[in-house]
């Protein structure tokens, strides 16, 4: 599998946080592993999975900007 092509030359991927708000690669994560939905097959993954799923393919930093910016986060299942 590979990442999109939108990795190269998306407009997100050099955008600064906006003011007043953590980034959201420091943003903490209240001590829980966040998944998010990879785009190119919908399956959801850690930022520890992709990285070792793309490994070979992409490197670190490019598989850390994908994760942020192009995977969405997993929708939590709400309790009633």
């Amino acid at each position: 599998a590979a990442l999109p092509c939108t990795l190269h030359g998306s407009a997100a991927a050099g955008k600064a946080p906006e003011a007043g708000g953590p980034s959201p690669r420091t943003a903490p994560l209240s001590g829980v592993l966040q998944q998010r939905i990879d785009p190119a097959d919908g399956q959801a993954r850690t930022i520890e999975e992709a990285q070792q799923f793309y490994a070979g393919t992409y490197g670190p930093a490019e598989v850390e900007v994908y994760w942020y910016e192009e995977c969405k986060p997993k929708p939590t299942k709400r309790r009633y």
